[in-house]
This record gives C-alpha cells, structure tokens and sequence, in this order.
C-alpha cells in the first residue's frame, strides 16, 4: 500500500511540474514567433468584452493584429476580460491559463484547442491476501478486487488449486474475513459475491457463475415473508436484508387497503411511523425491491398523503398538514422569474403557495414536498440559456442607369444670347442669330435674314450612362424567438398652406404654410426560432419604400413599394441570398412642331427627344450565428 501511495504521489507531482513547463514552452514560443513572423504578437491592445464567445474573441484578434489562428469549433467558452495596453501575446498567455487551453504551433499558424490533461498511469492495485502457513488459515481483505487475482494469490500462497470459470473473468469482489480455513474462506468468499463454489474430488475448488433460475436463497440476503389469509384481497411481501443490514422490500399486492398494507409492512421492517389520518385508498401493486422510502413513494402517488422522514420517524398524512409542509427558495440561474410564474401549471400550483422575489430572481415555494419537487424538476429543464442569434447582413443596392437626349430647339432670350457649348463628350451646343446667319453662309445656304440678338438655337446630342452600387453591412442580435429590425429611410417635406381670414369690415387673409415629412424607409425584420439539431428557422420580412417624381410642386412625392416575406431553414453559421426585388423604368417622350415631328428625317429638325432607362436591384445576404 505505501509502495502505491508513493507512485500517486509520484504523478501528481509529475502532472503539477508538467503543466507548470507547458506555459513556459507557449511562453518562449510566442516570443520566437514575435520575434520573426508575427509581429503582432508584440503589439499593444486595449480589449473589453462581456460574456463574448470565445470564437468571435480569436478571429477579431487574428484580424486586427495579423496573426494566424486556427480555433477549434467545438470551443465554446463565453469570455469576459478588460486590458488596458497589454501586449497581444500577454493576452494569448492568460487566456490559455485562464481558459485551459493549449497551443499548437505550424510555422506562423497558432492552432488553439481545449486543454487535456494527460492521463496518468496508475499500477493496479493488488489484493491483500495473507496465508499463515503453520495454523493453515487466510485473512482475506477484499475491496473491489479482481476475482482472477485473489484466486491466483491463493493458489501460489497455499498450494491448493482455486480458478473461476471464463464468464467470471471481470468479476469484482468484496470482502473480509480473519483467519479461516481455506473452504470456508472460499464459502464466505463464494457468498458475499452472489457466486457458486464447488469442492472437486480432485482436492481443486472451482468458482463460477450461478446457474439462471437458481431458487437459492442470495447468501448476502435474509427473507422474511407476510402472506394474507384467503378470504381477504392478496397481500404478499418479502423483506430482504443485505450483509450491511440494509433492507429492501418485494411486494405483491391487489386491490389491498392502502392503510392496512403500510402498517403491516412498516411493522414488519421495524419501522418509527405516525400516521395523521386514515388513508382511505385501496391500491393494486407489484414492486421489486425497492426501499422503504420508494415503496411510500410509490404507494402514495396519485393521493393527497405525503411522508416525511424526522430523526428516523416517517410521518404520514395529508400533504397541507403541519410537519408535511415544505419551504424552498429556487432561484433561477438563465431565466427571468416573470416568465417562469407564468408557466408553471395550475395542477401543481395546487397546494403550494408561490411567492415571487425578484431583487434575486427567486421564488419560494411553501406547500406539498412532492408537488414542490415535481415544480423544482419541470423548472430545471426549462431554465436553460436562452441562445443568442447574431445576423450579419450583406445589403447591395444595384442602380443602373442610360438617358439619350436628341434635338434641335429654337427661341428668343431675355438677354442677348452668347453663342457656345459643347462638343465632346456629347454635343450641346448654343447658337446666337448672327452665328447663326454666319454658319449659313459659309456653307452657301440662304440666312435668316435680320434677326435679333436674343434669337437663338440649341443643338443637343448626349448620352448618359450611370452605375451605383452601394453596400451596407449591418449586424443584429436577438434572443431566440425574438425578433430582429433594421430600418433604414430617408425624410421628405410638402409643404401643406391654410389662409385664414381675419376681420369683417377690414378682412385680411393669413397664410400659413405647414411643413409636413413624409418617410421612404428599407427595413427587414428577422424572427430566428433555433432547433435542437442547431438549425435555424428564420421568418423574414423586407420592406422598401422610395420617392418619385412630384405630380406637382409642393405636392407630396409619390412613393414605390416593393415586400418581400420568406420562411426558410438554414444551419448554424450558413449564407443566404434574397435577391428579386427588382424594379424597372422605361421613358421615351419628345417635342416638336405637329406634323412635321412625325415626318421621316424632318423630325430630327422641328423636334427633340429623350430617352431614359433605369434598373434598381436590391439583393440581401443573410448569415445566422448562434452564441450561447
């Protein structure tokens, strides 16, 4: 036994001074790392975080310090930490300390993962058998020991032949005896492990496994049996006791009086019982040895009696009586006490009295021990964490545009009219009378003759091509179940004008002009219900609204609404795309004099036009993250 006790020792020491060497090897090999290929790593960082996953922690250090690093996706730790100007490799060296983690190091490439302990190798304890050779006696000390063991110390100790039969070779045993004979040790040692020993004519003892349907009697049991007499209904049932006097009770029993059937039983185990009330029940059951405490348990299930155990006295009677009443506070670890009052079910309110203490998100519940332990199991499984879904969104708001404007046009100015424009990248072009008459004859055309210096014309030939692209990349979080919105929109103003008139002999008419806004907003709205299996489920809504051209000034703008509502399921950590909201505008008008603006090859003289086209195309990337 010392011999085992200093190996342990031995171990633990060893597993201490290891897990002592291992930070110092991370030490130096980040400081290797910073030294050379990271730099990073000797950076400072000012870090706050609060109950942040220990995932998202590593990948905003990889990217804002330029380092390597692999995590292990089955990390999930909730990291909260502050520095204030800390090295980036102090931070790496305390979160694995702090977090248990280890290390692994590829080149430049830091691979993290969960720390293991190695496991230590600890010599299999040898049973403690002794053989006085001059009185022929052996002193078993026996505590889950190997059968094949004791029986091959035995063998080697005494000369006699033991062996256990192959179904035994696992086999555990237990026990204690001082100083018996060789068969009878092996008896007590058959005995106390519920085996069978057989004396072989061949002077060899042999152990093996009891035969199935034995009607022995278990060697580490005493019975004792109650059996009704036959006129009444059939009550049967026996009391085991074991080696450490523990007993347990096998009981048959049909449409018995639940009253009478504990009495009898609790007289018979020599049970300290009061009842408080006649328990006026008659019960059907059958039970395998089970103990004192279960078997009232069980009996008294479905009734209004309860037991309650004082100083070895079991107390029986109505579950609202004094003595039977039981007081707990439970406080709730993940869930608010408010919701949780709300679902307990009005069958087990029932005889318990809830009051609620929210300074400590508690509850105390008085009333029924079975109802407050059936209230305290339901509440363990539903006060879990509540998963926390972050959504990054990817919005890409395409606009293509194309506008041809073609002409000629002719009139009279305000003020003399300077001739000039234009002429790449598209022609524009203004000309006055006289550089008009000019141009005619110098191409040997007839002029206009004596036309004024505000007469002018204007040439137009333009094409215009435009590409907007804008990007938002928002980020939500929601509890499960909960709903998520973004919304983003632009404000417009008409103008809305009362006149009031003042007075009667001398009216006078009061404007008032009222600015009133009107809203053009995008919004999506994302409710995330996450499954068992780490599925999500999201409920998605995208709205968006947008200006067009007032009808008139002052006027309200006119407004385009495009929806767009989906259900969809995706994993954990998955990409979607929601594309199609998509819209499209054609124009085509043009001026000129009737007639001749229709006429082939005339009209591009005594008209003009413009043709315009626009593309608008919203598409919206969707990522779900669950974060416990």
């Amino acid at each position: 036994m010392r011999k085992f006790l200093i190996v342990i020792f031995f171990v633990c020491s060893k597993s201490i001074i290891f897990s002592q060497d291992r930070f110092a090897i991370i030490e130096k090999q980040l400081s290797d790392l910073s030294a050379t290929s990271t730099p990073g790593l000797k950076e400072k960082a000012d870090i706050y975080l609060s109950k942040t996953s220990l995932q998202i922690f590593f990948a905003g250090l990889a990217k804002s310090y330029k380092l390597n690093l692999s995590v292990d996706p089955s990390l999930d730790i909730p990291l909260s930490m502050s520095f204030t100007q800390e090295s980036v490799q102090n931070i790496l060296l305390y979160t694995c300390r702090k977090y248990s983690l280890d290390y692994q190091f590829t080149g430049s490439i830091i691979s993290v993962s969960k720390f293991k302990e190695p496991v230590a190798v600890v010599p299999e304890k040898e049973p403690s058998v002794k053989y006085d050779r001059i009185r022929g006696t052996l002193t078993l000390d026996l505590k889950n020991d190997s059968l094949s063991k004791v029986v091959k110390q035995i063998t080697q100790l005494t000369g006699k032949n033991v062996f256990s039969s192959s179904e035994l070779s696992g086999k555990l045993v237990t026990l204690y005896v001082q100083e018996l004979r060789l068969p009878l040790a092996l008896e007590k040692l058959a005995q106390a492990n519920d085996i069978e020993l057989t004396d072989n004519l061949d002077s060899t003892y042999q152990l093996s496994l009891k035969p199935v349907g034995s009607n022995s009697t278990s060697p580490n049991k005493s019975k004792s049996s109650f059996q009704k007499s036959a006129g009444e209904p059939n009550l049967t049932f026996t009391i085991n006791k074991d080696v450490n006097g523990d007993k347990t009770i096998t009981v048959n029993a049909k449409n018995q009086s639940l009253n009478e059937m504990i009495q009898q039983i609790s007289d018979e185990m020599g049970v300290n019982y009061i009842l408080l009330d006649d328990i006026k029940a008659t019960l059907t059951i059958h039970l395998k040895e089970v103990t004192y405490q279960d078997f009232l348990n069980y009996s008294l299930a479905g009734t209004s009696f309860t037991s309650k155990e004082i100083n070895n006295v079991f107390i029986l009677g109505e579950r609202g009586k004094e003595g039977l009443r039981a007081t707990e506070v439970l406080q709730m670890q993940y869930r608010s006490i408010d919701e949780m009052l709300d679902i307990i079910p009005a069958e087990l309110r029932k005889g318990v009295e809830i009051k609620e203490f929210k300074e400590l998100n508690s509850m105390v519940l008085s009333g029924s021990s079975p109802n407050i332990e059936e209230i305290k199991k339901m509440i363990d499984k539903l006060d879990k964490p509540v998963p926390v879904i972050m959504i990054e969104l990817i919005i890409l708001d395409v606009t293509r545009q194309f506008n041809i404007t073609t002409g000629i046009s002719a009139g009279v100015g305000n003020e003399p009219v300077q001739s000039g424009g234009t002429v790449l990248p598209g022609v524009d072009l203004t000309f006055g009378g006289n550089a008009i008459n000019k141009f005619l004859d110098l191409i040997g055309l007839s002029n206009l003759g004596g036309v004024g210096p505000n007469f002018y014309i204007n040439l137009k030939a333009l094409e215009t091509n435009g590409y907007v692209n804008i990007q938002s990349t928002p980020r939500l979080s929601t509890l499960n179940g909960h709903e998520a919105t973004i919304n983003i929109g632009k404000k417009d103003y008409y103008v809305e004008q009362t006149q009031n008139v003042v007075g009667t002999q001398n009216p006078q008419t009061i404007v008032t002009n009222t600015y009133k806004p009107v809203n053009a907003d995008f919004s999506i709205t994302i409710n995330p219900v996450v499954s068992g299996d780490e599925q999500i489920t999201l409920d998605i809504t995208v709205n968006q609204s947008d200006f067009t051209v007032r009808s008139i000034p002052g006027a309200p703008p006119g407004q385009n609404d495009r929806k767009f509502k989906s259900m969809i399921r995706v994993k954990n950590n998955d990409m979607i795309v929601l594309g199609g909201l998509e819209k499209n505008q054609k124009g085509d008008t043009g001026k000129g004099l009737p007639g001749l603006a229709r006429v082939p090859i005339l009209k591009w003289l005594f008209s003009s036009r413009e043709r315009s086209k626009q593309k608008d195309k919203l598409i919206i990337f969707i990522k779900p993250t669950i974060i416990y």
